[in-house]
């Protein structure tokens, strides 16, 4: 919230608190409470004109004076949106320090001279130099599986060296990030067209990677939550994050080209979120968070829950009714397992913790092989639920919409959402049918569309191609959204049914393009001299070798050729031009992802 916009008059803190305490009593300082106590202080500022906003400050502003209030006519916080509650409880801070002209500390004033798309080429630089110096090379020099091996291999050769590298280059990346973060987090703002923020997952991995190239070839802009920013500011609990550090960067940077392709609208910007310090020090996130566990659990307890503590006593006090209706209304997916099956609570935990195994800290998974059933599933369902917590703030404060890469996050994000009784698609920024479409993609049986690398994916986006996709996949769609059937197994069955009739078409082009040389060849053949011998020679020759790919030295044969094997040789040339050009469109690249050899 930017704080240069508040304006105070008079004793309002005073005035303000005199009002919320009614007839001398006392109330409890919990964090719910508190939290509610400063969002009605500042609403009621805004109301009598004793606090006044400005500008961009006007929305939440809006928000929180028209929010519905609890008995005793307190704000009720859990009804806010995330980013007006934060900005409410920034106003707070503000007007409390009585800093009434002059810029927060923690949030300087916007810098106008940022170049946001070059500070982004600048950090997958550093993102780069820190995965050399953690693996001894460079990403596209290695693989995933080698990862490991490298980094032990160093850490045996050479500790002192690895040391010093690592050190360097995680120093210049903070360096980076103190004097970029809240720049960059404006900028991811500042983007317009058809624009998501990906999230719902714990770190950056391979499913991440392939949901961000196949999303790519829909949405204008994917917003990307800094995963290698958390791991080095906010993470504590990680088991070898050095390892985890590493594979996080080996997949984000395979998004580099796309950053370097200097497209004024980036298909992909990555942004700090500061997830985990909100939740240690932000008490309106916790009371939110809080407020987002109670809606999601409440309904597999008996009785009226009041708090998440409520939740709590009543998973202590009835563990095998809560975990049989944990495991009918499916809140609990094991680590690996499908959403939409229905499991045993035994078996559903065995699943989660041996899937689990090596992904957290020793001691902390010993921990949980020891907990209750009940309150392992309790604490693993809250752990999803935070994701998606900050996905949906993110979202709404970057003003993107949210967009997950698995079964599994959507579910849980579907699960908040009705929860929350919030629409799933924010259509300011995209229409339902494209949300639809966009979880369709992502559907398995589509899966193939990751196959484009990343390459193809800068030269689609250069051209403007996926703007034709989205009008393409939109005509597939079109009788099942107006007869509002846009159910995911029915986007799906149409998209694929859809996707396969485009591939034919590219086959049906190549085919075409195969007949419409194939005359001129054969009349070209009759001219030619030395027959197969002279054929041969053209190959050599230094201008159709580049043309055709070739990399053959020069021999001199090109006297033997006659004005037939020329003519060959022209019409060959073309055809091979015409077939490689048709397989860089949109049409050919998804014909080759889909499997299809195209000569």
């Amino acid at each position: 919230m930017p704080t240069a916009a508040l304006e105070v008059e008079g004793g309002l803190r005073e005035d303000a608190e005199a009002k919320l305490s009614k007839g001398g009593r006392s109330v409890e300082s919990t964090p719910a409470h508190e939290a509610a106590r400063r969002a009605t202080l500042i609403a009621d500022s805004i109301r009598a004109g004793t606090l006044v906003v400005h500008g961009a400050d006007h929305a939440w502003a809006k928000e929180l004076v028209s929010a519905p209030r609890g008995p005793t006519g307190l704000v009720l916080v859990w009804a806010l949106t995330a980013p007006t509650a934060r900005a409410a409880a920034a106003a707070y801070e503000y007007v409390d320090t009585q800093q009434a002209s002059t810029p927060s500390a923690s949030e300087p004033p916007a810098n106008e001279s940022f170049d946001a798309l070059a500070a982004q080429t600048e950090l997958f630089h550093l993102f780069g130099r820190l995965f050399s110096a953690l693996t001894g090379t460079a990403p596209e020099y290695t693989t995933f599986e080698q990862i490991d091996r490298r980094m032990r291999e160093l850490s045996i050769s050479d500790h002192v060296t690895l040391a010093r590298a690592v050190n360097k280059a995680v120093d210049e990346l903070l360096a980076f990030y103190k004097g970029n973060d809240l720049n960059l987090v404006r900028a991811a703002t500042s983007f317009g067209g058809m624009k998501s923020v990906v999230g719902g997952q714990r770190q950056f991995s391979a499913a991440s990677l392939s949901g961000v190239r196949t999303a790519g070839l829909y949405v204008d802009t994917q917003l990307i939550a800094d995963p290698v920013h958390s791991i080095l500011t906010e993470s504590r609990d990680l088991i070898a994050p050095h390892v985890q550090l590493a594979h996080t960067l080996y997949h984000l940077l395979a998004l580099e080209p796309l950053v370097n392709a200097g497209l004024k609208t980036p298909v992909v910007f990555v942004f700090p979120s500061f997830e985990k310090s909100f939740e240690r020090h932000d008490v309106v996130t916790k009371v939110w968070l809080a407020e987002l566990g109670l809606k999601v659990l409440a309904p597999a307890c008996a009785g009226t829950m009041g708090s998440i503590d409520d939740v709590a006593s009543y998973v202590r006090g009835h563990e095998e009714a809560f975990l049989q209706a944990a495991m009918q209304k499916r809140l609990f997916v094991p680590l690996g397992g499908d959403p939409s099956a229905t499991y045993r609570w035994q078996d559903a935990i065995s699943l989660h913790l041996a899937n689990l195994k090596g992904h957290e800290h020793p001691d902390r998974w010993t921990e949980m092989t020891r907990m209750p059933p009940a309150a392992l599933v309790l604490m693993d369902t809250i752990s999803r639920i935070r994701p998606v917590f900050h996905l949906l703030a993110n979202a709404q404060g970057r003003q993107a919409q949210p967009l997950l890469v698995s079964p599994v996050q959507w579910h849980y994000f579907d699960m908040c959402s009705k929860a929350l009784a919030r629409d799933l698609v924010n259509e300011q920024v995209l229409p339902k049918h494209a949300l639809s479409t966009l979880r369709a993609l992502q559907d398995d049986s589509l899966g193939w569309l990751s196959n484009i690398p990343v390459a193809g994916l800068v030269e689609l986006r250069t051209n403007m191609e996926h703007t034709m996709f989205r009008e393409e996949l939109k005509k597939f769609t079109a009788q099942l959204a107006a007869a509002d059937l846009m159910s995911l197994d029915a986007v799906v069955r149409e998209l694929n049914h859809g996707l396969k009739t485009m591939v034919d078409r590219q086959k049906k082009a190549i085919r075409d393009l195969q007949d419409k040389y194939a005359p001129k060849t054969w009349g070209a053949g009759v001219g030619m001299l030395g027959g197969a011998a002279a054929g041969a020679a053209l190959l050599f020759m230094p201008t159709l070798a580049a043309a055709l790919g070739q990399s053959a030295s020069v021999v001199p044969l090109v006297a033997a050729v006659g004005a037939g094997g020329l003519a060959l040789a022209k019409e060959k040339t073309e055809e091979r031009v015409e077939q490689r050009r048709a397989n860089r469109t949109m049409l050919g690249m998804l014909a080759t992802a889909y499997g299809t050899r195209i000569r």
